[in-house]
């Protein structure tokens, strides 16, 4: 049987500090994956 590929978009509205955690956490992943 074939693989089914799902995607999704969604919105986020995060408080600021969530934001600023956010944004955080995918920098340091983005680093990670370029190291």
């Amino acid at each position: 049987m074939g693989e089914v590929k799902l995607v999704v978009q969604v919105r986020l509205l995060p408080t600021p500090e969530q934001a600023a955690a956010l944004e955080a956490t995918l920098r340091a992943v983005n680093e990670a994956a370029t190291w």
